[in-house]
């Protein structure tokens, strides 16, 4: 199941399914044009082949890399595996979380930190764990997403940080542990919680 909700986050269904289409339509185009420009029945062939061949990789690029606003970039987690040092713990209300990667928050069971409460956003933010710095990014919620009470889209994150998704909620306190200098070991668990 956690494969699959990663499979999911990281959209490699949307994106395998998007090019199984695409190569489909492709595929239909090439039977009709292929013998108009008087290429061998046998390139059909090939070309269907190719395009079934180049699935995985497709499956590949779209786990590791991510369409953003800025570009086509690494996958945050992997990002995070590549730099973090330090550990964050996460409180809300009367729970306790510690994550060593980056992390999204909301009410959608899929967020490693799921938070029941009607007024957070399904995917409301994500705390990014990106060369050993913490960043929190606003994901577009209704209600925004506040640090020590200044509403941000993305910031920086100090040593410890007061989060609040909406006017008069409950605040998720956050902690990052100062590094040691050894290697933290990223484990493929998203959190734990200690409630």
């Amino acid at each position: 199941m956690a494969l699959f909700n990663e499979l999911k986050r990281r959209k490699v269904f949307r994106v395998t399914s998007l090019y199984a289409v695409t190569a489909w339509g492709a595929s239909m185009g090439a039977a009709e044009l292929f013998p108009t420009f008087g290429l061998p029945d046998e390139s059909v062939r090939w070309f269907v082949i190719g395009a079934l061949g180049l699935l995985p990789i497709v499956a590949l690029l779209a786990w590791l890399y991510e369409l953003t606003p800025g570009g086509i970039e690494r996958d945050p987690i992997d990002r995070a595996i590549e730099g973090t040092q330090a550990e964050m713990v996460v409180m809300w209300r009367d729970k306790r979380w510690t994550f060593q990667r980056t992390f999204t928050i909301g009410r959608d069971e899929a967020c490693e930190l799921h938070l029941q409460d009607p007024k957070i956003s399904r995917r409301h933010a994500r705390v990014v764990a990106q060369h050993g710095t913490w960043y929190v990014e606003d994901l577009g919620s209704s209600n925004g997403t506040s640090v020590d009470g200044e509403r941000v889209t993305r910031a920086t994150l100090t040593n410890t940080a007061l989060i609040t998704l909406y006017d008069g909620g409950d605040g998720i306190r956050l902690n990052i542990s100062a590094a040691n200098g050894e290697t933290t070991i990223l484990t493929g668990a998203p959190g734990r919680a200690d409630a």
